[in-house]
């Protein structure tokens, strides 16, 4: 098992600044939860392929679009992707 250990980082105004911005997207969450999210976000993207995030902002903009099926349930799942 993995020994937890703490980081200290001192708040500039800018990491007060990305906080601040970070805040309005996740409101419910503190400023030590708000580094995670961004460390997870950035090694996230940092280890994707240009295909990959293409993949997803194409994904994400269908979605936005509403040109998507819903399916519900593994068996319309299964019968939606036999037909590809």
């Amino acid at each position: 098992m993995a020994k937890l250990q703490q980081i200290r980082i001192t708040k500039t105004p800018q990491i007060q600044q990305a906080l601040d911005i970070m805040q309005r997207q996740y409101p419910l969450l503190d400023d030590s939860e708000l580094i995670k999210v961004s460390l997870s976000k950035t090694i996230t993207e940092d280890s994707l392929t240009d295909e990959e995030k293409y993949g997803i902002s194409q994904s994400k903009q269908d979605i936005q679009n509403g040109d998507y099926t819903p399916l519900s349930g593994e068996k319309e799942i299964e019968k939606h992707f036999s037909k590809l």
